[in-house]
């Protein structure tokens, strides 16, 4: 299904001359889109030596995220959990449990 205006060409199509994995680099046989590696890269490091510079401070914070996600979010969790049994008990008292 597709939007046509009154000439009966779809507006919302924007054609250019870029092709899909133009801009990616590939070292080692890895085809790696060159800004998303660099910046996806460089922040997973960057936390990495961060947490291996300060474990103190990075133990202290961890903890105090924790708390704070169990103390606010535990009803999402105890939810999950619920819908979770109620899904396998109506697979397992209806047809849809014998289907592989």
């Amino acid at each position: 299904m597709s939007i046509e205006d009154e000439t009966g060409k779809e507006p919302y199509i924007q054609h250019t001359d870029y092709e899909v994995g133009q801009d990616n680099i590939q070292p080692f046989g890895l085809d790696i889109h060159n800004p998303v590696f660099v910046i996806s890269g460089g922040g997973s490091i960057l936390f990495v030596l961060l947490t291996m510079i300060f474990p103190e401070s990075s133990g202290e914070l961890f903890t105090a995220v924790r708390k704070f996600f169990e103390t606010t979010f535990d009803w999402v969790y105890m939810g999950a959990a619920n819908i979770f049994v109620i899904v396998c008990l109506i697979l397992l008292l209806t047809p849809l449990g014998k289907v592989r």
